[in-house]
């Protein structure tokens, strides 16, 4: 099968080295991986040998630079005085006026004109932030990928827990078995673990039975032997040559210690969890999330054009009748989510969307 369309032929370099009720952000998205230096002291703009393709300043006067190639952010790093070098991450962005499931004016004014996050893409070996790409970001992208190329039909992989804000289940316990033994430098380290596991299960189901795998076909070490799980993992190794429509879902960072230190609030993780068509598809599922909103706070569901939305029933209750289904959802009205919805075997969205039609 071809790669979508707003994929393009060249290939960027991801390090190897060593042994993402949860809604997201519905609008076009843009996406690359690029090589991050900063934050420094030093004001690029006063020497005309950097190019970076985007500068971000901060409130105390210090900057982060972005760069298409490592050789050029590697040197600008030197030329900075940085004592960490540049660092390879994912960058995922999305113009504010596109977002589809943000109908407030004051929420929309709060993310600015572009909103945007960076994933850091560490090697296997790297235990202090691996997962954050390895078990989080790229096995929910290459699942969005999946699904939108018909490889698979329902999700596979999940990061259900970390929708929840409950600082409690932030254990020292919790982050081992979650996402690995934090002292084991090797990539068993990190897939002996609960979302580890379920990374190798979605591999499987793309045909890679090796779940150290996370580079295309022909990439050299840790490169997959399997057709579909390469054209997935192309949502991160190709440059994009174009937006798409898709979701952003942004989660709880599981580890023990991922806390801000200014204001207390535990760090996030972004992830690309959907990709639409079109922006019609994409304008369906976010009048779903926009209705499950207006219920919540009281008012009536409503769609883009104003009128009363009712979503698909789900997959597994078509069978048994849309009155079943509803009769059923009223025992769940108090519940979160995400344990609903595994109760009843649907989505979280899908619970949020149909939640205000059980009342």
């Amino acid at each position: 099968m071809a790669l979508p369309s707003f994929l393009g032929d060249e290939q960027v370099t991801i390090p190897t080295g060593g042994d993402f009720t949860p809604s997201g952000l519905i609008g076009q998205i843009s996406a690359g991986v690029a090589y991050r230096v900063g934050w420094v002291e030093t004001d690029l703009a006063q020497n005309p040998e950097f190019k970076p393709t985007l500068i971000v300043p901060s409130a105390t006067g210090k900057f982060r630079y972005y760069f298409a190639t490592k050789d050029e952010a590697d040197a600008a790093a030197e030329a900075c005085g940085s004592t960490f070098g540049s660092e390879t991450v994912w960058v995922l962005e999305t113009p504010t006026s596109t977002v589809l499931n943000l109908q407030d004016p004051e929420a929309r004014a709060k993310f600015g004109e572009q909103i945007r996050y960076d994933i850091e893409i560490k090697t296997p070996s790297s235990v202090k932030s691996r997962h954050l790409y390895h078990l989080i970001a790229l096995p929910l992208a290459v699942q969005a990928m999946a699904l939108a190329m018909g490889y698979i039909q329902e999700p596979v992989f999940n990061v259900n827990e970390l929708v929840r804000p409950d600082e409690e289940q932030y254990t020292d316990e919790f982050q081992k078995d979650y996402i690995g033994d934090p002292d084991n430098k090797k990539v068993e380290g990190m897939l002996d673990s609960v979302l580890g596991k379920r990374r190798a299960e979605l591999w499987a189901a793309l045909g890679e039975s090796d779940a150290k795998a996370y580079r295309t076909m022909g990439s050299g070490k840790f490169a997959t032997t399997s057709e579909k799980l390469s054209n997935c993992l192309a949502i991160v190794e190709r440059v994009w040559k174009a937006p798409v429509w898709g979701e952003i879902l942004s989660v709880h960072d599981p580890r023990i210690g991922a806390v801000n230190n200014s204001n207390g609030n535990r760090l996030r993780v972004a992830a690309i969890v959907r990709l639409f068509a079109n922006k019609e598809a994409a304008q369906v599922a976010a009048d779903e999330q926009n209705a499950a909103r207006a219920a919540r706070d009281g008012g009536a569901p409503a769609t883009a054009s104003g009128g009363t939305l009712k979503p698909a029933l789900p997959k597994d209750w078509k069978d048994i009748g849309e009155a079943e289904f509803l009769s059923e959802l009223k025992n769940y009205a108090k519940k979160p989510a995400v344990l609903a919805a595994k109760d009843l075997g649907i989505t979280p969205d899908e619970f949020s969307a149909w939640l205000p039609f059980a009342s």
